[in-house]
């Protein structure tokens, strides 16, 4: 699986529902369509799909969130823009 840079250069934004459930906003969209995610660690998840993957850094406190979460929601937006482009359901693996 090709790892690509870390999404340092995009704009990652977590947001957490009344209900618990989790919204990953990314700007600008993967250059791949994510089929799902893995937690490493505490501070950090993987979004794969398509034979690549990337690393996203977590905020603190989305942990114990994420901690209890079975999938996440994944908006991504194009570079300029306030529609997201792709909105994908992405499990836990």
């Amino acid at each position: 699986m090709k790892t690509l840079p870390a999404a340092s250069e995009k704009t990652v934004e977590f947001l957490v529902g009344s209900a618990g459930e989790i919204t990953l906003a990314m700007r600008p969209c993967l250059p791949f369509l994510s089929e799902g995610y893995r937690v490493v660690g505490r501070g950090q998840i993987h979004l794969f799909g398509e034979g690549r993957k990337i690393a996203v850094s977590l905020p603190e406190d989305i942990g114990p969130a994420l901690a209890g979460a079975d999938q996440i929601l994944l908006c991504e937006f194009a570079a300029e823009g306030a529609e997201p482009v792709r909105e994908v359901e992405l499990s836990r693996a």
